[in-house]
């Protein structure tokens, strides 16, 4: 096909075809799916005849009368799609790439042997972990990629291990399907913005740039050192909401070498390392742990004005080996900025605490590290205790 060509979905029978160029869109009204074994020799475009009109190529596992075969690159191809394409066939070609242009969605089943992918354009949708191959990963200016259908029943299922490359703002998240990322993440030397449209874990270094980070409702993991020094900000919670930032590598740095800010609507948690100065801003929430934990700052925390804590104690105990009760360590100065109220947890029993005023522990007067500071604390006389109530894990 070196033209346009609309077709049935039976008008190819179920040979072979090759597209050398062109555009295969199915008629209008409603989505056709095609059962041919594919070769692509050059830029195709696939699409409908109307935008709500997509177009499948689907092999055996669907249609099970019906021979299945692999989509081949005959060599380095562009797949434009301007109405939603399912590819539910193995693309073979170790050698070569491909490359996602037009401005609609294209989604990724099966495991391929491509050396990289380029999103260019639109939305790439992957169902597979190994749908992109063992290569780079490219998302252009504008562009949204992320895990398009449901992938396992394990974190391990569901984790690609691509690294990214980022060239400029890009979302994360298609469909309702959270995002795992083990491989690291390229910032191509700038700031770059990253709205987060699904709840999403990187467990590689994020490197060489800066990182805006915009979401709603959603929570953000970081399980990895990160190396980038650009600076990190978590931006206003969109519509209100609020999302939960997880910090929880155990080397390194999570956020790189540059300072680091969490605006309004933004819990901050987990147990992990933060090199860099760190400033919540009113409205952000600190909340450190992973039920209870330790969360450390390499270097200075401001609390601004009316940044709350919620302080967790699992156990009728001082000791916090293992980790009993949340503790904030600062290597800098702590300033607390003013009205930083702090709540205190005590769990559940369900939830695996064991505290119990009835225990004899409490006959005695007790006390606990909450802010263990090397440099210098600044406004102590600003915390104040937000409960009214005291309950215990029954």
């Amino acid at each position: 096909a070196s033209g346009g060509v609309s077709l049935t979905a039976s008008a190819l029978g179920v040979g072979t075809f090759t597209a050398k160029g062109g555009r295969l869109q199915s008629t209008s009204g409603t989505a056709r799916t095609y059962l041919n074994n594919v070769v692509l020799d050059g830029n195709v475009a696939f699409g409908g005849l109307d935008a709500a009109t997509g177009v499948a190529l689907t092999g055996a596992n669907t249609f099970s009368d019906v021979a299945g075969g692999a989509t081949t690159l005959a060599r380095n191809v562009t797949v434009s799609a301007d109405s939603t394409l399912n590819w539910d066939q193995v693309i073979s070609g170790a050698s070569f790439t491909l490359t996602k242009a037009g401005g609609d969605r294209m989604n990724l089943s099966r495991a391929n042997t491509l050396a990289g992918v380029t999103v260019q354009q639109g939305t790439l949708g992957y169902a597979n972990i190994n749908a992109l191959g063992s290569g780079t990963v490219t998302l252009a200016n504008g562009t949204t990629f992320g895990q398009g259908a449901t992938i396992g029943s394990t974190t391990a299922d569901r984790t690609l291990a691509n690294n990214l490359l980022i060239q400029g703002n890009a979302t994360l998240g298609v469909g309702s399907h959270a995002n795992f990322f083990s491989g690291n993440v390229d910032l191509n030397g700038a700031t770059r913005t990253l709205t987060m449209g699904n709840t999403t874990t990187f467990s590689g270094d994020i490197q060489n740039g800066g990182l805006n980070v915009v979401a709603s409702n959603k929570t953000v993991s970081f399980n990895g050192a990160s190396t980038y020094s650009g600076g990190t900000t978590f931006a206003t919670s969109v519509g209100g909401s609020t999302n939960n930032i997880i910090v929880n590598n155990t080397t390194g740095s999570a956020f790189g070498t540059g300072a680091v800010t969490v605006q309004a609507g933004n819990n901050l948690g987990g147990s992990g390392i933060i090199s860099g100065a760190t400033t919540m801003e009113t409205g952000s929430l600190l909340r450190p742990g992973n039920s209870p934990g330790v969360l450390t700052f390499g270097s200075d925390l401001t609390l601004n004005s009316g940044v709350n804590m919620v302080w967790e104690l699992w156990a009728n105990t001082e000791v916090n080996s293992p980790v009993t009760f949340d503790q904030i360590v600062v290597g800098g100065n702590l300033l607390l900025g003013g009205s930083n109220g702090v709540t205190l947890d005590f769990g559940t029993t369900a939830g695996g605490s064991l505290v119990n005023w009835t225990d004899t522990f409490w006959d005695s007067q007790r006390s606990w590290i909450v802010y263990d500071v090397t440099g210098s604390p600044t406004g102590a006389s600003n915390l104040i205790l937000l409960n009214s109530v005291y309950n215990d894990a029954t």
